[in-house]
């Protein structure tokens, strides 16, 4: 039985390993000569420049890694510390630690195209924040930064820099964030580099983009699974040594210092990553960015060919262009966002497979008519009689099963949502719906609210569910996807604001003013010259009292 059910999901696993083209992961590797450590139990607990009583671990391979990454980054090796960890969330996450110890009080900036994780990463490390605007192109806003820091001066400034944005592929402008520290001559200071795929093609162009140490980053998070490829997630997080040893700790158990985020670390991945950078070598990784650009170039062409206005940025190989059908973009795995999808051409993506994939773009043109006809008569409607009138009943905000959605006003959500989590298997005991300003917000009262939040955040983040639910009806993923829809946390007021820089900061100004204590500030959508914005508070009574004192709306969950 184990044997067959095995030999079924590697089947499975071979037939959409050819259709992956949507996300950064290079699937052109070769470990064999790696899989014989596998009956070893490696564990590279503790620091990785320390010995361990462990002995069955790759610190010294990991060390190698660490070395090898800091060239390419800008650091001599002598002042870089490091570690292999489970992927970029966990490199971003442990900058934004060190940055928090190093600056108690700072307020975190990061832009609306951060990666999703920066949020949870703000609630994990109770940090003040603020996001800041994006450009069209997906760079944060340098305007919209300096209102901010303007306002904010007296805090320390923790800047989370984009180093490839994750729908768009955008690098932040690091040398002009250092230039508004010098302005407003902000001295407690952090600036980290989310350079998850990007890292490991910057250093191998010939015109790159300032990025790393050598331009004035205090971290840098490097993916490993995605340009260098492992069938195991994996990244680097490597940051200034002097600041790492402020904040270390010695633990007898493991005789190490316990500088890392988790304690037992993986032992293959580092061994992992060291034998793809011996295999390739530094010219090999310069061949492979290089052919995956000529891609990302035939890419772009094609698909403007086809009408679908694709570009790409220059060092990037995210090829973004007009959002296709639902049933192209699940086929072929497609990253999307709005109105907007993108292929990201890695090693693994040849000429051949995109043909395939331009071959079924033309397919779905030809029947273009017929299929908006019949993906028309599925939503925009009005819910049907057998949906249960709006509950009267009082929701309570802060239960965990209650579940908080926001997003413009789109006919037909209400049914949507419903009908996905009642298939699901989730009833829902009451609601309530109401239209604020072109906004719609929905308030579930449900059986299962960890099960409801988990089901509709996997729709959003991926574009449809992977193998946490068989039964998620495929509507759910196209509405989730195309109506910015956002699920809220507990304690959330929602606002307007204009969409213009330094809007954001007026408002933060204004509650400081009031005495509204507000720990996060986050803008959720734009609507016709208007933002919506989210504003996480313990005291959400006082923020919407703040508000309307200042003439903003106040509504969500209050």
């Amino acid at each position: 039985m184990a044997s067959q059910r095995l030999q079924t999901l590697f089947q499975k696993f071979q037939t959409e390993a050819q259709f992956c083209i949507g996300y950064p992961g290079n699937a052109d590797f070769d470990y064999q000569e790696v899989f014989r450590f596998l009956q070893f139990s490696l564990n590279n607990i503790g620091d990785p420049f320390l010995e361990s009583n462990y002995k069955l671990n790759t610190h010294d391979i990991e060390r190698e890694v660490i070395s090898t990454f800091s060239g390419w980054a800008g650091l001599p090796e002598e002042k870089v510390w490091g570690y292999v960890t489970n992927g970029g969330t966990e490199g971003n996450l442990y900058a934004m630690f060190l940055a928090r110890e190093l600056n108690p009080g700072g307020i975190l900036y990061y832009s609306e195209e951060s990666h999703y994780s920066v949020d949870k990463i703000i609630r994990l490390l109770g940090m003040k924040s603020m996001m800041i605007r994006s450009l069209s192109n997906g760079q944060m806003d340098l305007e919209d930064l300096e209102e901010s820091l303007r306002i904010n001066r007296t805090s320390p400034a923790i800047v989370f820099a984009n180093i490839g944005t994750t729908m768009k592929g955008a690098i932040d402008d690091v040398e002009g964030i250092r230039g508004l520290f010098r302005k407003f001559a902000i001295t407690r200071s952090y600036l980290h580099a989310d350079a998850a795929l990007s890292g490991m093609i910057l250093p191998f162009v010939s015109e790159p983009d300032p990025w790393n140490f050598s331009a004035g980053v205090d971290s840098v998070a490097i993916s490993g699974h995605k340009m260098i490829g492992s069938p195991i997630p994996c990244g680097i997080v490597l940051a200034k040594r002097e600041n790492v040893s402020r904040v270390s700790q010695s633990v007898e158990y493991i005789g190490s210092l316990d500088t890392t985020i988790s304690g037992s670390r993986g032992g293959i991945q580092p061994l992992l990553m060291w034998h793809r950078v011996q295999s390739l070598g530094e010219e090999g990784f310069r061949k492979q960015v290089s052919t995956c650009l000529e891609m990302a170039d035939h890419a772009v062409t094609q698909l403007q060919k086809l009408g679908l206005h694709a570009w790409r940025h220059k060092n990037s190989n995210t090829v973004v262009f007009d959002r296709p059908s639902t049933q192209i973009v699940q086929k072929w795995q497609l990253a999307v966002q709005a109105e907007l999808a993108h292929v990201i051409t890695m090693p693994h993506v040849k000429q051949g497979t995109l043909e395939l994939f331009f071959s079924d773009i033309r397919a779905e043109q030809k029947g273009r008519k017929e299929q908006k006809s019949q993906v028309s008569s599925g939503f925009g409607e009005a819910a049907p009689s057998s949906v249960p009138p709006l509950s009267k009943k009082k929701l309570r905000a802060k239960s965990e099963n209650c579940i908080t959605l926001v997003g413009p006003a789109q006919a037909g959500r209400l049914l949507a949502v419903s009908q996905a989590l009642t298939e699901s298997g989730i009833d829902i005991e009451s609601f309530e719906a109401r239209q604020v300003e072109d906004v719609d917000v929905i308030t579930f009262q449900v059986s299962d609210g960890p099960l409801a939040r988990r089901l509709l955040a996997s729709v959003q983040q991926a574009g449809k569910v992977y193998g946490y639910s068989e039964n998620t009806p495929a509507e759910l993923a196209l509405y989730l996807n195309s109506a910015s829809m956002t699920q809220l946390p507990e304690d959330t007021v929602l606002t307007h604001i204009d969409d213009t820089a330094g809007a954001l900061a007026t408002l933060t100004e204004h509650l400081n003013k009031q005495g509204a204590s507000s720990f996060s500030l986050k803008l959720l959508f734009r609507s016709e010259g208007q933002g919506t914005v989210a504003i996480g508070s313990e005291d959400t009574q006082k923020v919407a009292a703040a508000l309307r004192k200042g003439g903003y709306a106040a509504f969500g969950m209050i």
